[in-house]
């Protein structure tokens, strides 16, 4: 556990926890509005993450058929 304690070797995952954390202590919300914070926090980042996975899926086969017919043309 020692890279939760050293904010340079924290995981985007764990940051964003101990930020919802924060936030939450800061609005001194109880403990069930701190879980559904979080939920609905880590459910938008997970969507985001996948969308921009998809995207990047997408322009690498983009990238490769170019990459591939400039190939098979020369």
């Amino acid at each position: 556990m020692d890279t939760i304690k050293d904010p340079k070797n924290q995981s985007w995952y764990s940051a964003l926890l101990g930020n919802i954390t924060t936030m939450a202590d800061q609005l001194e919300l109880e403990s069930e509005q701190r879980q559904s914070l979080r939920d609905f926090i880590v459910e938008v980042a997970k969507a985001q993450y996948c969308a921009g996975n998809k995207a990047g899926i997408h322009w690498l086969r983009v990238q490769m058929a170019k990459g591939g017919q400039q190939g098979a043309a020369a």
